[in-house]
């Protein structure tokens, strides 16, 4: 095999026969007759005779190269995005539609005080001081309700760190679409230094000549009247690349690139100084060399000696922005990257599916041939039976995939619950009592393969079932939707346990599944039944949730 003269160092069968033991995989990576690398998933299962002895054994080999390196670039992805992300001096925030944090960069973490595990999973709002929530809540509220956030220029508001500190930020809002999730990105610049700049500009003008020349941003004073140059800071002249000297005298058109650029900044400028508001405007500006620089810029007035004096703060952002693009780069790339993992499991379970059918007819034809060998036939009812866990494994792997991909709507429940009977072929001498007529929720299509399990887990489990009841109580907060069986119950310690993957007698999926299905539509589950009264189990919705 592969032209070895001896066998593989982790070769499964070898290992079977050294071992005894029944079952061996690994991953091996083989060269192709075309000169290319295959990695396998190699599967060896030992057979033994009628007194247990291993006699031989089959190996079964899947080729997993396109898996494999859809996953290594999916980790490259990740590993780039993390890199670039992290390397920003801004803060960058992930949020969720349900207004959790989902992802934070190093500078999050650094402004706000908070560890990423410390902050992963809290909403927005808890670094949100009180008095600032009624302008932040409807941003918000409109992202949970539609999926789109109001986007436009970076504003400034306060944020709380985790010691309760406030402080003033620059924040910059865009939404994006990852797969089938949509995401708000909000992009933090911690500005508590420029406020320090504009208190000490009040009160000194010693001061403020110190903090004028130091200030990171350019700073640009020009007379109100004419327009010309009358000082700029260091950093005013590091941005344009000239001296002090061949700045002042000179109006404002020596920075811009265009016509066009002086005459959309000079008007706005002085309009937000007349109508002392404080904004922002995105414009560009052209070094001595005849680099054109991206820069927001923030007008201000005062007034010295009798002269009205207009301030124009420069900040550069070329960087940010072909950060934001590279960005943009990285989460165009996952989403493809996502998108083939996606038809990869697709077509994985297909073939699969495809080979168990084979591998099932053939176990079929051997017992009819066998059917006086009991030995044999013990050892082909295994193998039925793998087929058949195998086959729910990869129904569940489809249903989970579809996880939070629809969109949500109204959905009648006891339609949905009377639909999930059918898939029964009724319920023989089990009689149902649907008490939900009248009642919606946002739920979509996962919502009849979450009553289907229900009742599934019912009529495996709960043994002497002869009634189940669907019902449900409300208030002003909240509506509890309850499912309930008159069989034996749940024992009190594995009440915690039996959401848990692959716990229980078959598959382990149902409940798991039922879990995650109620975590993508934002409610809690609990199972609230009295051990050998019956199963119970208790859905929370709540009222934004419900109609």
């Amino acid at each position: 095999m592969h032209h070895r003269k001896s066998v593989c160092s982790n070769c499964g069968v070898k290992e079977i026969f050294e071992t005894g033991k029944d079952q061996i995989t690994h991953n091996q990576v083989i060269l192709g007759p075309t000169g290319n690398y295959t990695h396998l998933d190699i599967t060896a299962t030992s057979i033994r005779n009628e007194n247990g002895e291993i006699i031989s054994a089959t190996e079964i080999a899947l080729d997993i190269t396109e898996r494999k390196k859809a996953e290594d670039s999916l980790i490259e992805s990740e590993e780039k995005f993390s890199t670039i992300v992290n390397s920003i001096n801004d803060a960058i925030a992930l949020i969720d539609p349900k207004g959790n944090i989902t992802y934070c960069n190093n500078a999050f973490q650094k402004i706000f005080g908070y560890s990423k595990k410390e902050i992963t999973r809290k909403k927005i709002f808890s670094i949100v001081p009180p008095d600032v929530l009624p302008q932040a809540r409807p941003r918000v509220q409109k992202f949970e309700n539609t999926g789109n956030i109001p986007e436009g220029k970076p504003f400034f508001t306060v944020g709380l760190t985790k010691d309760h500190k406030r402080v003033p930020i620059e924040l910059s809002l865009k939404t994006i679409t990852v797969g089938s999730n949509v995401y708000a990105v909000g992009i933090l610049k911690d500005v508590t230094e420029n406020k320090k700049v504009e208190h000490e500009l009040k009160n000194s003008e010693e001061k403020y000549r110190k903090l004028f020349e130091e200030a990171l941003d350019a700073i640009f004073l020009a007379d109100a009247k004419t327009g010309i140059i009358v000082d700029c800071n260091r950093a005013a002249t590091k941005l344009v690349g000239r001296t002090k000297s061949e700045l002042i005298g000179k109006t404002q058109r020596i920075l811009h690139p265009t016509e066009e650029c002086t005459k959309g900044v000079t008007p706005g400028f002085k309009k937000h100084c007349d109508e002392k508001i404080k904004s922002i405007d995105k414009t560009q500006i052209i070094t001595k060399k005849g680099q054109i620089k991206d820069v927001l810029i923030k007008a201000s007035e005062f007034t010295v000696n009798n002269k009205r004096i207009l301030q124009g703060t420069f900040r550069d952002i070329t960087d940010r922005k072909n950060a934001e693009i590279a960005v943009d780069n990285m989460v165009n790339e996952l989403e493809r990257v996502i998108e083939k993992l996606r038809v990869v499991g697709k077509a994985t379970r297909h073939d699969a599916r495809n080979k168990l059918s084979v591998i099932a007819n053939n176990v079929y034809l051997a017992n009819q041939s066998l059917t006086t060998n009991h030995s044999a036939s013990k050892y082909l009812d295994s193998i039925e039976l793998a087929i058949s866990q195998i086959t729910d494994i990869f129904g569940f792997a489809r249903i989970y995939e579809m996880i939070g991909v629809e969109d949500r709507s109204y959905v009648d429940v006891e339609k949905i619950v009377n639909e999930a009977v059918i898939l029964f072929s009724g319920l023989g001498d089990t009689k149902l009592e649907n008490e939900c007529c009248g009642l919606t929720v946002m739920a979509d299509s996962q919502l009849l393969q979450f009553f289907y399990n229900l009742i599934d887990n019912s009529m495996k489990h709960g043994k002497k079932v002869t009634k189940i009841r669907v019902h449900y109580k409300e208030n002003d907060d909240m509506l509890q939707l309850i499912y309930e069986d008159n069989g034996i119950g749940i024992p009190e310690a594995e009440k915690e346990l039996i959401f848990n993957e692959g716990y229980g007698k078959c598959t382990g999926y149902g409940l798991y599944l039922i879990q995650k299905i109620c975590e993508s539509y934002g409610w809690s589950i609990k199972e609230t039944g009295t051990p050998g009264k019956g199963a119970q189990f208790t859905i929370i919705v709540h009222k934004k949730n419900k109609n």
